[in-house]
């Protein structure tokens, strides 16, 4: 699934890095309820409650992306939040926040 984030997410990064997100387009993404609850998100890193409905995707995936899309972006999340790239980690976004715009390819 492709899905464009069409507001600024919430979270826990600064406001001005969450702004940022507006405009990203994202492939490889899965739907997803807390009737499947994830083996971990951002919002669990965050300690916060997460989000239903949401979208996840693996963040090495979407780190890959934001580099080509918005390197800055993927610059902050390399130096304020590098675990991302080094442990199997997915991300979620809030549903509420995006919308599909396509199917990936297969």
């Amino acid at each position: 699934m492709v899905i464009k984030i069409t507001s600024t997410p919430p979270g826990k990064s600064p406001e001005k890095v969450r702004e940022m997100w507006v405009g990203v387009v994202i492939s490889g993404v899965f739907r997803a309820s807390l009737d499947t609850p994830p083996p971990l998100s951002l919002d669990e890193m965050l300690q916060r409650p997460l989000p239903t409905p949401y979208y996840g995707i693996a963040t090495k995936e979407l780190m890959e992306q934001l580099h080509e899309q918005k390197p800055e972006l993927r610059a902050w999340y390399d130096q304020n939040q590098p675990e991302l790239l080094v442990q199997n980690k997915r991300m979620f976004i809030e549903a509420t926040c995006a919308e599909v715009i396509g199917e990936a390819p297969e």
